[in-house]
């Protein structure tokens, strides 16, 4: 049985929605051919999600530090950007 501390450390319910929402925003947007830095951007978002979706923040949060690694590949200065923004943001109630 998880102790209360345990369990507040988890994002919220609103919290992970949130998250969770910009997540697949980003995926979205990313090209789905692995053999490319977005696709693989791309995988590595797509583990991100499922991590936080089955509240695993370890492996969430390294798998967030292992994307960072591609960002610089990334060719759309746009697209970069937001992903740069979302992969250096604080991390809300992830241990």
């Amino acid at each position: 049985m998880s102790s209360q501390r345990e369990v507040s450390q988890y994002p919220s319910p609103a919290e992970r929605e949130e998250e969770l929402a910009r997540i697949d925003e980003l995926i979205r947007d990313l090209d789905v051919r692995l053999d490319t830095p977005q696709g693989l951007m791309r995988e590595h978002l797509a583990a991100v999600r499922s991590y936080l979706h089955g509240a695993m923040p370890e492996e969430y949060k390294m798998t967030l530090d292992m994307a960072k690694e591609f960002l610089t590949e990334i060719e759309d200065p746009a697209l970069r950007s937001r992903l740069d923004a979302f992969l250096h943001r604080p991390v809300p109630n992830v241990p």
